[in-house]
């Protein structure tokens, strides 16, 4: 998904802004937190919305050009960086 994001890039930056980026941001930390094994719902939603934002916000910046890095190394940091938080 992230190569297409990549070569699809001036639409994929539509997607991650505003109303659309919020919605995006909110279906991904409800998908997280479905598959949360936290007993408690609120600390479930809040490490669900904080991943969910953590992982699209580290994209929105990699597609604008924040920052340079393979497709392949992008994904191994991110996957990296969400199970160390889980």
């Amino acid at each position: 998904v992230l190569a297409h994001f990549w070569v699809q890039r001036a639409c994929a930056r539509i997607i991650f802004q505003g109303d659309l980026f919020d919605k995006l941001t909110r279906k991904l930390a409800a998908m997280i937190e479905q598959r949360s094994e936290d007993a408690a719902a609120a600390p479930a939603r809040l490490h669900a919305i904080s991943n969910a934002s953590s992982l699209l916000g580290a994209i929105r910046a990699w597609l604008a050009g924040e920052f340079s890095m393979p497709v392949d190394e992008l994904v191994e940091q991110l996957t990296g960086d969400v199970m160390q938080r889980s």
